[in-house]
């Protein structure tokens, strides 16, 4: 099975994903619900402007985690949202986006289909961390309907880690790709990207790390703070479809 890595490439071995108790304390601790506050903040602020621009009406989050940017972002707008993920995130999740339907899985063997379509996915900074990826992306592809607007994030392996790095050294993460690698992925599962911006991991201003993106694409530096890589899609074909 091809994830497009180079061959040198050294995955993690296992799933390290699972929200338990680590030391003692729930995962879901004041302090760790503040910093998920934090990460993919552009990704989610990204997906608030297209439920306004395009009048989404609902919105399917796979692996929403405490749903705390969705709360922030998308629940405001009164749109009919989903929620995917394990239970001790779902018991967080329903505090933050009350009304939501709450679909309970373990995203290494999410369910075939939903039964229905939604008008926006998004599924930010999930497919690193599963060590097959695939049936998510079956899920997205199954949930769309012709005019879905699938919005992906992932860590920007090169900008993230050096450009010669070949492992991740956080054991959550099954695997990174740099940004060539992961379209070709998302291309190969049934996808068509129609935009890819790559944005801050968390909340720090924009301007703030846009010379350091800029030293990176020129070839001066070897990382970039913008190490977050966002990308919009269609299922491909999906114009044609009824």
């Amino acid at each position: 099975m091809s994830y497009f890595l180079p061959a040198e490439y050294v995955e993690q071995p296992r799933s390290f994903s699972h929200d338990a108790h680590r030391d003692g304390e729930p995962y879901w601790a004041p302090w760790r619900l503040a910093e998920s506050g934090r990460f993919q903040h552009y990704v989610y602020m990204w997906a608030a402007s297209l439920t306004r621009r395009q009048g989404v009406r609902s919105v399917l989050d796979v692996g929403c985690g405490p749903a705390t940017k969705l709360g922030r972002w998308i629940a405001p707008h009164g749109v009919d949202i989903t929620c995917l993920d394990q239970r001790t995130a779902l018991d967080v999740a329903r505090e933050r986006v009350p009304g939501a339907t709450l679909v309970e899985c373990d995203l290494e063997w999410p369910p075939e289909t939903l039964g229905r379509t939604f008008d926006l996915i998004i599924c930010a900074d999930v497919l690193e961390h599963l060590l097959d990826p695939d049936p998510v992306m079956q899920l997205i592809r199954a949930s769309s309907h012709a005019s879905t607007t699938i919005l992906l994030s992932t860590p920007e392996r090169r900008r993230e880690r050096g450009r010669a790095c070949m492992r991740s050294d956080k054991p959550e993460h099954v695997r990174e790709w740099a940004d060539d690698e992961f379209r070709l992925y998302v291309e190969s599962r049934g996808l068509r990207v129609t935009r890819q911006r790559m944005l801050p991991k968390a909340d720090e201003p924009l301007l703030a790390g846009r010379r350091g993106e800029r030293a990176f694409r020129a070839g001066r530096a070897d990382r970039s703070p913008w190490a977050c890589q966002a990308m919009l899609c269609r299922v491909a074909g999906a114009e044609g479809r009824p």
